[in-house]
C-alpha cells in the first residue's frame, strides 16, 4: 500500500520514479534486526502499453527486467568494539594550561630543594652528645609508635566471611555473544572482463551439468540462464580464488576442458567449450596463477 500521487499515474517520458526499498530479516544471534536498504527507479506505464520489440530492445540501453537483485556485504562485530572512525582523541586546546607548562625549564635549570634528611647529619654536627642521643632516641620512638597500612582492628581467622566468600559458578550454559550487523549495499559494475557459457557441476552424485552463462564483473562472478543476463540465478564470491585443472579430474568426471575454482566459502566445478576457452577463463579469474607447462 503506498499514498504517492506518482505511481497512481503514468510516467511521463524520459522520466523515472526513485524509490527506496527497505526490509529487516531477524536474526537469533543479533539483538536486532538486520536492515538492508536499496534505491530504485521505475516507471509506470498504461495498461495497453506492450513490451518493445526485439528489433528496439538491441537499440535501446534501458533492460526490461521480471525480477532483479542485489548483493550486500554483511559486517558483524561485537558490541564493544568501535571501528576507527568512531575513534577519536580528546580535544585540549580550550583546556586552561599553567605557566609551568607553557614555559619549559631549560635543560641546564634544575629546581633544588633541600630535604630533611640533608639536614640531619648538619644538625648533629652543631650539637653535644648527649643531645644527639636525645635526637635518635626520639626518632627511634616516633618510628616505632608509626602505624602503617590498615587503621582498622586487624583480625586473625580461617573462615571467610560471608560477603568475600567467593560465588560458586553455576553450571547453565554461558550467554551467546550477541553480534551488531552493519549492512552495505555493493554497487554493480557494467564493465565485464569475462562472458560466455560454460558446464556447471549441480550434482557430482548424479554427474549432472547444466549449461549456463557466466559474467566476470570483480569481485564477483555473475550466473545468468541466457547471454541476455535478464534472469540471474547466482553470484559467486571471488574472495581468496584458487583455480586447479588437472587430468585426474576429466578423467574422474568424463568431462574434458574442467577447471575447478576454490573460494573462501565454497569450490565449483566447470567445463569450458574448449581448450582455448579453458586457459582464457583461468587467467581472467586469477591471473596470479603460473600456468602449467
Amino acid at each position: 500500500m503506498h499514498d504517492s500521487s506518482l505511481l497512481n499515474r503514468v510516467t511521463a517520458s524520459g522520466q523515472r520514479i526513485l524509490l527506496q526499498i527497505s526490509w529487516s530479516v531477524d536474526i537469533d544471534t543479533f539483538p536486532d534486526p538486520v536492515v538492508f536498504s536499496m534505491d530504485m527507479a521505475v516507471a509506470i506505464q498504461a495498461r495497453n502499453a506492450g513490451a518493445p520489440s526485439r528489433f528496439a530492445s538491441m537499440f535501446s540501453s534501458t533492460k526490461r527486467l521480471a525480477k532483479t537483485s542485489a548483493i550486500f556485504s554483511l559486517k558483524l562485530t561485537p558490541p564493544l568494539t568501535r571501528s576507527a572512525k568512531d575513534l577519536w582523541r580528546l580535544d585540549t586546546s580550550e583546556k586552561y594550561k599553567t605557566t609551568n607548562v607553557l614555559w619549559p625549564r631549560k635543560s641546564g635549570q634544575r629546581m633544588c630543594r633541600p630535604s630533611k634528611s640533608s639536614w640531619h647529619p648538619v644538625l648533629l654536627s652543631l650539637t653535644p652528645v648527649v643531645g644527639r642521643r636525645r635526637i635518635f632516641l626520639r626518632d627511634t620512638l616516633a618510628l616505632w609508635q608509626k602505624k602503617f597500612g590498615h587503621r582498622g582492628q586487624i583480625v586473625l581467622s580461617q573462615e571467610p566471611d560471608e560477603e568475600d566468600a567467593i560465588p560458586v559458578p553455576t553450571l547453565e550454559p554461558p550467554v551467546p555473544l550477541k553480534l551488531v550487523a552493519q549492512t552495505k549495499l555493493v554497487p554493480r559494475s557494467d564493465m565485464s572482463t569475462k562472458a560466455g557459457y560454460l558446464l556447471l557441476l549441480t550434482d557430482a552424485g548424479e554427474n549432472t551439468w547444466q549449461k549456463l552463462w557466466f559474467v566476470l564483473r570483480r569481485p564477483h562472478l555473475y550466473i545468468y540462464s541466457h547471454s541476455n543476463e535478464l534472469e540471474e540465478v547466482g553470484v559467486i564470491s571471488l574472495t581468496g580464488v584458487k583455480i586447479e585443472s588437472s587430468v585426474d579430474m576429466v578423467a574422474l568426471l568424463g568431462k574434458p576442458h574442467l577447471f575447478t575454482l576454490f573460494t573462501s566459502s565454497n569450490s565449483h566445478v566447470f567445463s569450458a567449450p574448449n581448450e582455448k576457452e579453458l586457459h582464457a577463463w583461468i587467467s581472467k579469474l586469477d591471473p596470479t596463477r603460473i600456468p602449467n607447462p
